[in-house]
């Protein structure tokens, strides 16, 4: 964003004495814009006006400049929306979901457009807004976060033998001893069942005829 009163390069304008002699810019005199210069589209040859204020004070009538537009970081990258997975409560990384930040430049800066909700498990989707150093910056919509649930972390194997009761009634969906299973984390290590947690029969368990190890 270039504002009018801005600073520009005094190469911009030329200046004459009143022989007409090329002179450079005094000292303490600066150039500024007078005309916001249009910046929304890049391109070469676009005209604006600027001014020279010089030490004193005194100013020189406004004259037409020529400037050009040239392409800022967020014309020539491209970040790509990724997924990130984090564990419930945890804030995932911005830079992470982007799947190509180790593309893009060394300074990048990457936020969260809104805080995502990492309190429960599944997949949310989010938008990242990547700020580079020359100050442009741009949005990348349909960022994945994936927060695991126990039983992305959990992997359930066969336990213990459960005892039941010859011709007893049980259904898909009732309650076992949670013996029945060993719980192993991610690590290999064997945990015990979370808090809330319950193990169901997926199948009904045929109680008909008296025998062990049935499976």
């Amino acid at each position: 964003k270039v504002k009018v009163g801005d600073s520009l390069d005094s190469s911009a304008v030329t200046l004459k004495d009143a022989k007409g002699q090329t002179v450079s810019l005094p000292d303490g005199a600066k150039v500024v814009w007078t005309t916001e210069p249009d910046t929304s589209e890049v391109g070469n040859g676009k005209t604006g006006q600027a001014k020279v204020v010089y030490g004193d004070n005194s100013e020189s009538e406004a004259v037409d400049v020529t400037y050009n537009v040239v392409p800022n970081q967020a014309d020539t990258n491209k970040p790509e929306a990724g997924k990130v997975t984090v564990n419930k409560g945890e804030k995932p990384s911005a830079q992470s979901a982007i799947s190509n930040n180790k593309d893009l430049p060394e300074g990048t800066q990457y936020d969260w457009k809104e805080t995502i909700d990492t309190t429960k498990p599944g997949d949310k989707t989010g938008t990242v807004v990547v700020t580079y150093q020359d100050g442009s910056s741009e949005e990348v919509p349909g960022v994945t976060v994936h927060v695991n649930s126990d039983a992305d972390l959990i992997n359930a194997q066969a336990g213990q033998p459960v005892t039941l009761t010859h011709g007893q009634k049980v259904k898909v969906g009732d309650s076992l001893d949670s013996s029945a299973v060993t719980l192993k984390d991610a690590k290999g290590q064997t945990v015990s069942l979370p808090d809330g947690a319950k193990v169901v029969w997926t199948t009904e368990p045929d109680t008909s005829e008296v025998g062990n190890g049935k499976t």
